[in-house]
């Protein structure tokens, strides 16, 4: 057994090393998911209260590559985005102390339009920029205190739009049948996403860093 566990990464490694990109297709389709540290700010409450939380983001991409070195790139995915408070010592129902921990989260169906620029042949490094565009499909704002959960939501209380800048660089990597890219990519939301006024003549904008992998065939 102990033979056969060492022998499945050097055949990673062989499948890898034998293959090559050579001629690339002009569209390509596939999958993507990662994990999100997503966070909110434009006010002095998120500012000074907030935490970066961990989120996730999945969906489909496309790619129109126009020649061997630049490319457009889209997709529609499901982001979830949002941001954490606490926790912190408060009072349960009957006025007893009890640790707190809140989170607000804010579902967007978002579509980027990146311009990419790549360079290599056997592992082809990456860079993408462009913006983006976020619609909301769903709020709620958690809180915990100890072992019980509260969900308000109050998702009439914000823009249905994100609007916003996209960029990342990553790597792609060359398998028989696959190819497989790891990107670090940015969104970073310019309007203000809140339709109420905000204290201070403060704003709420969004922002996620992504952990992508992304997949497609050759």
């Amino acid at each position: 057994m102990r033979r056969i566990n060492c022998c499945i990464p050097l055949f990673v490694l062989f499948l890898i090393s034998s293959s090559s990109f050579g001629h690339l297709k002009k569209i390509a389709i596939g999958y993507e998911k990662g994990l999100s540290l997503v966070s909110m700010r434009g006010n002095f409450v998120l500012e000074n209260l907030q935490k970066s939380k961990l989120s996730f983001t999945i969906g489909i991409f496309f790619q129109y590559n126009i020649n061997t070195n630049f490319a457009l790139r889209s997709n529609i995915s499901f982001e979830r985005k949002g941001f954490a408070i606490g926790p912190h010592s408060g009072y349960d129902s009957v006025g007893n102390r009890a640790s707190v921990k809140s989170y607000s989260r804010f579902d967007y169906l978002c579509l980027p339009i990146l311009a990419r620029v790549s360079l290599g042949k056997k592992y082809r490094f990456f860079i993408n920029a462009g913006p983006y565009i976020g619609y909301l499909v769903g709020q709620a704002d958690v809180t915990k205190v100890n072992d019980d959960k509260f969900i308000e939501k109050h998702i009439a209380n914000f823009n249905k739009a994100d609007l916003g800048l996209s960029g990342g660089a990553g790597v792609e990597i060359p398998l028989k049948r696959y190819v497989l890219s790891f990107e670090i990519r940015d969104n970073f939301g310019l309007s203000n996403i809140s339709k109420l006024p905000v204290a201070n003549d403060g704003s709420i904008k969004t922002n996620a860093l992504n952990l992508l992998i992304a997949a497609h065939k050759r």
